[in-house]
């Protein structure tokens, strides 16, 4: 359907930086940087400073697994460029693909967006 609809866009004279897309691909693994020693069916643990934990899969983004398990977050374009879905890491390690909009601050103070951060490590976070 992306195809297909960014290929109309582009015919309409839309420019490609103009148009967005959520940017959940089927493989995580395939993007650049990700983690050899990470498969993608490795299960972590999500823990919130609340008190609650789950798992989940590696190729899950962070979001998606939170939803999964019906913790709502807060977020509007799930490609990583609003920052509705912003989150503070409390512990643990993250993969970013890199095509989402971090401030610097935020990284800095260990903020990520969940809807495209994927867990390679088991993870705490905090929930506001």
């Amino acid at each position: 359907m992306y195809r297909f609809v960014r290929s109309a866009l582009e015919g309409l004279g839309i420019p490609r930086r103009s148009i967005r897309q959520e940017v959940i691909p089927e493989d995580p693994t395939q993007f650049a940087g990700w983690p050899k020693n990470v498969s993608s069916d490795i299960l972590y643990t999500i823990t919130l400073t609340d008190g609650r934990s789950f798992r989940a899969c590696a190729a899950d983004t962070i979001l998606q697994a939170l939803e999964k398990n019906g913790i709502v977050v807060h977020n509007s374009c799930r490609s990583g460029e609003c920052s509705t879905c912003r989150t503070k890491l409390v512990g643990g390690k993250v993969f970013h693909p890199g095509t989402e909009m971090l401030r610097k601050a935020d990284m800095r103070f260990g903020y990520i967006h969940p809807c495209v951060t994927y867990p390679i490590s088991d993870i705490t976070l905090l929930i506001s």
